[in-house]
């Protein structure tokens, strides 16, 4: 995940998660060093549906109740089938109740994904952003943000090369973002 407070706007691009063994990384709380509360957050960007990128959506998601969320179609649908289909969004020693409890929030929090095509600019609170094919998997997107003073281009998971049946990314001819984070 990286926490971008650029123009106005905090965007959070990618909540991943991942275990060590019973803690959840990365610490989200470190945002509230930013931040008033998680309401504050804007805008939510996802790059594809891999736990290491999605791990954690339903729990911020919860907490950043303003905040816009806006991933590809193919994504929405592996976040769909990650987090409900597959239960990941339950914590091994929960009750059936409070796992269907938890299931029905994140089924509420889904519904408040915006899909957007790629290669094709779209507007959020005054950004202008674009979704570039990184050719990771299926609905994997680079995703570069333009606001007033910012142009910044957010690799995700890239592959350069033909993977998997995917072509590997793209790129837009007149892209020149003055930061680049390459994960």
């Amino acid at each position: 995940a990286y926490f971008l407070s650029i123009d106005g706007m905090n965007i959070l691009l990618d909540c991943g998660a991942r275990l060590q063994g019973e803690e959840l990384y990365p610490d989200y709380g470190r945002l509230l060093e930013e931040m008033q509360d998680f309401s504050d957050i804007h805008l939510i960007l996802i790059s594809h549906g891999h736990y290491d990128h999605i791990g954690s959506f339903a729990r911020i998601a919860a907490l950043a109740t303003k905040a816009e969320i806006v991933t590809t179609k193919d994504t929405r649908s592996l976040m769909d089938i990650q987090l409900l289909k597959f239960g990941r969004i339950s914590r091994r020693a929960e009750s059936e109740r409070v796992r269907n409890e938890r299931y029905r929030q994140a089924q509420a929090i889904m519904s408040r994904i915006r899909v957007e095509p790629v290669m094709k600019t779209f507007s959020v609170r005054g950004c202008k952003i674009t979704f570039i094919p990184a050719g990771h998997m299926i609905g994997a997107v680079m995703i570069f943000v333009e606001t007033r003073n910012h142009k910044i281009l957010y690799t995700g998971d890239f592959s350069v090369r033909t993977m998997f049946g995917f072509n590997g990314m793209r790129s837009l001819p007149d892209l020149h973002p003055d930061t680049l984070l390459v994960d």
